[in-house]
């Protein structure tokens, strides 16, 4: 009974190791899915910029 109760906490801690991993892979994902989006955001936003000098500037009625 007692060597059941060792392996199961072991797999337990195993199983703890490997979700909090598991959370930090998560938290880098949705921080690098959030850095991308500022990016493309950014990126548009020179882009619209670059359009506008092109085109002549704003007119002001």
């Amino acid at each position: 009974m007692a060597e059941e109760a060792g392996t199961n906490g072991i797999k337990a801690q195993r199983i703890a190791d490997w979700a909090e991993e598991y959370a930090r892979d998560t938290d880098d994902r949705v921080h690098l899915s959030s850095v991308l989006a500022q990016n493309a955001i950014a990126y548009a936003l020179l882009e619209l910029a670059e359009a506008v000098r092109e085109s002549g500037g704003t007119q002001d009625d």
